[in-house]
C-alpha cells in the first residue's frame, strides 16, 4: 500500500522503502533508469495500483504514444493489479517527445510549459502519484 510516512511516500514495496530510507521523497521528481525489461514500468504501475487501492489519484505521464488499450493489455495480467481496475482510475498525459529536437531556447520554453501542464493537471485531479 502506498502510504505517507515520516521520511517520504511509500512505494508499496517494503524492501524498496527500506533501501530508500523510508520511501520516496515527498513532492519530488524521481527518475528511475535501467535497461529495457529491468522493471521500471512494472514498478511504476505497481505504485499507481497501490495509490488507486488507497483512494489516491494516479497519473501516467508518457512519451511512448502507446494507446491505453495496449498498456491495459500489457499490465492487466500482473497479479498486483488484482481487481482494482487501476486503468479506470489513472489519468493519462501524453507528452511531446520532439522537444529535444529543438534549439536550447525553444527546449527550455517547451519544458517549462510541459512541467506547468503536469503540475496543473496534478493539482486539478488531486493526484497522489505520478509515474
Amino acid at each position: 500500500m502506498v502510504t505517507e510516512i515520516s521520511q517520504g511516500v511509500s512505494t508499496g514495496v517494503g524492501r524498496l522503502d527500506q533501501l530508500l530510507g523510508g520511501g520516496l521523497p515527498r513532492q519530488s521528481i524521481v527518475v528511475v533508469g535501467g535497461l529495457p525489461g529491468s522493471g521500471k514500468s512494472t514498478l511504476a504501475f505497481h505504485m499507481m495500483a497501490e495509490a488507486v487501492c488507497r483512494g489516491a489519484g494516479a497519473m501516467l505521464v508518457t512519451t511512448t504514444h502507446q494507446p491505453t488499450s495496449k498498456l491495459r493489455a500489457q499490465y492487466n495480467r500482473l497479479n498486483f493489479l488484482g481487481t482494482t481496475r487501476v486503468f479506470d482510475y489513472i489519468d493519462f498525459l501524453e507528452l511531446d517527445n520532439n522537444i529535444m529536437k529543438q534549439d536550447a531556447s525553444a527546449q527550455n520554453e517547451a519544458l517549462v510549459r510541459l512541467l506547468n501542464a503536469v503540475v496543473g493537471r496534478v493539482q486539478e485531479k488531486a493526484v497522489g502519484i505520478v509515474a
